[in-house]
């Protein structure tokens, strides 16, 4: 994605300034319900929980080691069987953890389309001087997607329909029919994490919320193998009726082409 010189921002192209605020506002807020699902992000955390297993097997293998040749030999070994159980513990939390991270790799691919449009959008708007982050602009994307209707429909109420128009209103309900998949909307029913986007150390999480994190990222990737199911059934219905009206001209092609040769 292309970036302003000397800045870490997305350029907005013209395909963002030909949009009004409120789809612009509506793309930002389409990237925040889809951050509301996302898998936490546990990479530091995951790093310290490997760095803490590393040492609690390394201290194992200390103590197992001096305790065959020291007199304190029963407390070395309890220490060592201690140090080795800490370390098969924290091996196991690391390895859920890797899960939730890899969720959360899935999850950023999924969504990095609908992100990009979100940070051009933010671009463009704050170009235009409108502040985001200010109280008196906080209007809802749903607001403005209603104001940017009904200026559509005043403008509809005086345009010429064409046969493209009413192609656009026909591949467009077949996209709307139905839910987005078979699920409840998971951005509906859910909040970002509250730890998130808290600036605290890097610390090894316990059990109770290590199975809180994999239990989110399993939600978030039942939602994504959903949502790449329904959008593969879209395509075989687009398909089958692409198909469908391919064979009807091509029958009436050859009745017509029959009904020339009876002449």
């Amino acid at each position: 994605m292309p970036r302003t010189p000397g800045l870490d921002l997305p350029d907005a192209g013209a395909e963002e300034a030909d949009l009004s605020d409120g789809q612009l506002r509506m793309r930002v807020r389409a990237y925040e319900r889809e951050t509301a699902w996302a898998p936490r992000w546990v990479g530091d955390e995951l790093d310290r929980t490997h760095q803490e297993a590393s040492k609690a097997a390394a201290d194992a293998d200390v103590w197992s080691a001096r305790a065959t040749a020291e007199p304190e030999r029963a407390q070395l070994a309890e220490a060592a069987e201690r140090a080795r159980r800490e370390s098969d513990s924290l091996a196991d939390r690391a390895e859920q953890l890797e899960a939730a991270d890899e969720a959360r790799a899935t999850w950023n691919a999924h969504t990095a389309q609908t992100r990009d449009k979100a940070e051009r959008a933010r671009v463009e708007l704050g170009a235009r001087g409108v502040d985001l982050t200010h109280p008196g602009a906080r209007v809802t994307a749903e607001d403005w997607l209603a104001v940017h209707l009904d200026a559509q429909r005043a403008d509809d109420a005086h345009r010429e329909i064409t046969e493209d128009d009413l192609a656009q209103d026909q591949d467009h309900a077949r996209h709307i029919d139905g839910p987005e998949t078979a699920m409840p909307d998971l951005r509906d029913r859910s909040v970002v994490d509250p730890t998130e986007r808290a600036d605290n150390p890097a610390r090894i999480p316990t059990v109770d919320e290590t199975t809180a994190v994999v239990a989110r990222a399993q939600l978030a990737l039942a939602e994504i193998e959903a949502r790449d199911a329904a959008d593969a059934q879209r395509e075989d219905d687009t398909s089958w009726t692409t198909t469908r009206e391919e064979t009807a001209e091509w029958n009436d092609d050859l009745v017509a082409e029959r009904q020339l040769a009876c002449f």
